[in-house]
């Protein structure tokens, strides 16, 4: 290969021998271009190849080196130099040369079940690495939400839980657009809407089965949409553009009371997954504990304060009737 012609041939019975054993299977023993046997003996691990030895080179019989010497010529290298290389090349009988292949040929077959066996090992390692990474990533989901019921438990009214609710499914699960509905008799109210363009979602009050939302409310099923414009129930929403919009959507439920539905949108084509979808639906139920609590705080202050004005409007009223 000393010269940019001779280099092209050699490469060209390279490449042919590797595509025969390949092929094959088994080793390929050729003639090069130049009189001299070579062989590409495959390494093909789980009988995919990757790699060849290349056993080689040498006579069969002693060279015409007269004939050498015009080759090296043909190739414009000096004829002495390459007459006296090719003197030094081994000249070995063909039937042991192709002996020696094939205790190559087993030798590659060894090292291609070592291979095979290291590449088992390092599957099972990245799965064992893999399943590690995803119960860290679990694991790290499951203190956020705890985390965050824990920061909406103690928030001290109603309306205040409700913002702690919107405030870190921010944080467990990235959108574009949030908003909480309650629900009110047969229909939902938004109770939280946090959107850049607010004021059609404040407006837009569903009644249960009615749109995406209404639908989720009386299935009580969460449900994930890439695009809400090809669900069947999608309604259009008087003052938004339709627009690709991804959705979750997740009923609030506790012990198969429905409290509302809290839906997280995702704009330019940015999709949710069926992960996300369940780390919502678990914190939506989780979530209804405290929602359930805060409306109860909030409906007993709000009797307390009825009775108190009506103990003081009684007391007004007995302490006029002693006085007359």
């Amino acid at each position: 290969k000393g010269s940019a012609l001779g280099c092209a041939r050699c490469d060209e019975c390279d490449r042919s021998a590797f595509a025969e054993a390949t092929k094959s299977a088994a080793p390929a023993v050729f003639k090069c271009w130049n009189g001299l046997y070579d062989a590409a003996i495959p390494i093909s691990p789980k009988g995919k190849t990757i790699g060849y030895f290349l056993c080689g080179q040498i006579y069969s019989e002693t060279p015409d080196l007269i004939s050498v010497g015009e080759t090296a010529v043909e190739l414009g290298i000096d004829p002495t130099i390459y007459t006296e290389q090719a003197s030094q090349i081994q000249v070995m009988p063909y039937e042991r040369y192709e002996a020696s292949i094939q205790t190559m040929h087993v030798l590659a077959g060894m090292i291609a079940e070592q291979a095979a066996a290291y590449i088992d090992n390092i599957e099972i390692l990245e799965q064992s690495v893999g399943a590690r990474e995803d119960t860290r990533r679990l694991i790290g989901e499951l203190d956020g939400i705890l985390a965050a019921l824990r920061n909406i438990g103690l928030q001290s009214d109603h309306r205040a839980t409700l913002h702690a609710i919107a405030d870190n499914l921010a944080g467990l699960i990235p959108h574009d657009s949030c908003v909480i509905y309650g629900l009110d008799g047969e229909q939902l109210q938004p109770l939280i809407v946090r959107d850049p363009n607010p004021e059609p979602l404040w407006k837009y009050q569903p009644t249960i089965g009615q749109g995406i939302v209404g639908t989720v409310a009386a299935t009580r099923t969460a449900k994930r949409s890439d695009d809400v414009r090809d669900e069947p129930d999608f309604v259009t929403i008087d003052g938004l553009e339709s627009e690709p919009e991804a959705m979750l959507a997740a009923p609030i439920v506790d012990k198969g009371e429905l409290f509302g539905v809290v839906v997280l949108s995702r704009l330019e084509r940015r999709l949710f997954t069926d992960h996300e979808l369940s780390i919502l639906s678990v914190f939506a139920a989780q979530a209804s504990v405290a929602i359930q609590r805060s409306q109860i705080q909030a409906d007993s202050a709000k009797r307390l304060a009825e009775e108190r004005a009506l103990a003081d409007l009684l007391r007004a009223v007995t302490g006029q009737l002693t006085l007359e």
